[in-house]
């Protein structure tokens, strides 16, 4: 995480965590050993070369994404959660929540962690949607790497 989120800041781009927790009635229940190993192949299956899948230091299972925004992320989760919900039993119930950091964030591994987990409990608490967040702690920056002014001398020459 922290290797990406360094890349992240010295060169752009955009960074995604798709994460996935258990309700406490589901991680209760006989099949909870079951159901996480479920949910880690379904998201393993979803991965490309440059993604990670990780479990969560209090519980859970996150893939980091490198290159996702917040549309491909939200897309990927609500595909894991409906194919979780077409392959699992009644009373197995998991959230799925996004987290989108912006180009020109500025964050460290543990104020990610922090902000995962409240999103997380969320989604836990609604297992009917997927829950989203976009970060940019870097208030009123452009997403772009050109400024506007310079946008302007680009397009038409002069000052």
């Amino acid at each position: 995480m922290e290797r990406d989120l360094q890349r992240l800041q010295r060169s752009g781009g955009q960074l995604s965590f798709v994460c996935m927790d258990l309700t406490d009635e589901a991680r209760a229940g006989a099949r909870c050993t079951h159901i996480m190993v479920r949910l880690a192949d379904l998201a393993a299956q979803s991965l490309d070369a440059c993604d990670t899948l990780g479990a969560l230091p209090d519980r859970g299972i996150a893939l980091l994404l490198p290159g996702f925004g917040p549309l491909r992320a939200r897309a990927l989760a609500m595909r894991l959660r409906e194919r979780f919900l077409s392959e699992s039993q009644p009373g197995d119930a998991c959230g799925f929540a996004v987290l989108t950091l912006a180009q020109s964030a500025r964050i460290t591994v543990k104020d990610l962690l922090e902000r995962i987990s409240p999103l997380l409990d969320r989604a836990r608490a609604r297992t009917d949607s997927v829950q989203f967040e976009a970060v940019n702690t870097t208030a009123g920056q452009p997403d772009t790497l050109v400024q506007s002014q310079e946008k302007r001398f680009l397009y038409f020459g002069g000052a």
